[in-house]
């Protein structure tokens, strides 16, 4: 801003704001697989604890992962 290139500086604050949004994007989500990774059962990994899925798989943390998202 200071040498006069208000656009540029503007779409440098824009681009560092939608990096840390994809940081903590990516955070959230290694965090749900730890949590996921670390529970005993489907119901405490799970976006939706009343999941029918019996067993933990790759398949089951792929379908829950979006699921906050999702709503």
């Amino acid at each position: 801003m200071s040498n006069n290139f208000p656009v540029v500086a503007k779409e440098y604050i824009l681009y560092r704001k939608r990096k840390t949004t994809i940081r903590e994007w990516v955070k959230k989500k290694e965090d749900f697989i730890e949590n996921y990774k670390q529970s005993n059962n489907t119901a405490n990994s799970t976006v939706d604890d009343n999941s029918n899925v019996a067993c933990k798989n790759i398949g089951v943390l792929n379908a829950e992962i979006h699921k906050e998202d999702n709503i």
